[in-house]
């Protein structure tokens, strides 16, 4: 399950309850802290997480996944640990995960879907980095494309016009 949305509006509280209740349950519960940003060990009065993962509470532990770290735990875990050195020595680590636009989350989610086939927990609760707020270019293209908008339609013509007044 992940939790997500705009900063502030409470994702890490909402996690911590979920867990809470969840182990409440009888359920095993593994909270991932994606970029280490949260402060969510917090809320369970531990300190802040590291990538392995640590007891918050009972049948609740919680870690950290960043894309990076991701990438290298991929690289070693699938026989290539001399190039995911190289990565770090080199300073390219952050200039592979990011070459392709999305790769990050790839790497992230990735991670993720190996944790549930090694059946982690029972349940996998993503704290999810605060969202950002929408572009002017894409509120734009929304208030364009509604149908209670006035404005024409970019590329088509309004009946009658000519190409001087369209």
């Amino acid at each position: 399950m992940i939790v997500a949305g705009k900063g502030g509006v409470g994702k890490t509280t909402v996690t911590a309850t979920l867990a809470t209740a969840a182990a409440d349950a009888g359920l095993s519960v593994l909270i991932v802290e994606v970029e280490g940003k949260s402060g969510l060990a917090a809320c369970f009065g531990r300190p802040p997480l590291g990538y392995e993962e640590t007891e918050l509470a009972p049948s609740v532990r919680g870690r950290t996944l960043t894309p990076d770290e991701a990438l290298l735990d991929y690289l070693e875990n699938h026989g290539l640990r001399r190039i995911s050195k190289r990565l770090v020595r080199s300073g390219a680590l952050e200039v592979v995960s990011t070459a392709v636009p999305g790769m990050k989350d790839i790497l992230v989610l990735g991670k993720v879907k190996a944790l549930e086939l090694e059946r982690a927990a029972d349940l996998i609760l993503i704290d999810a980095p605060a969202a950002s707020q929408p572009s002017r270019a894409s509120s734009s293209r929304r208030r364009s494309c509604s149908p209670t908008s006035r404005r024409p339609v970019p590329g088509r013509r309004r009946p009658g016009a000519t190409a001087s007044t369209w």
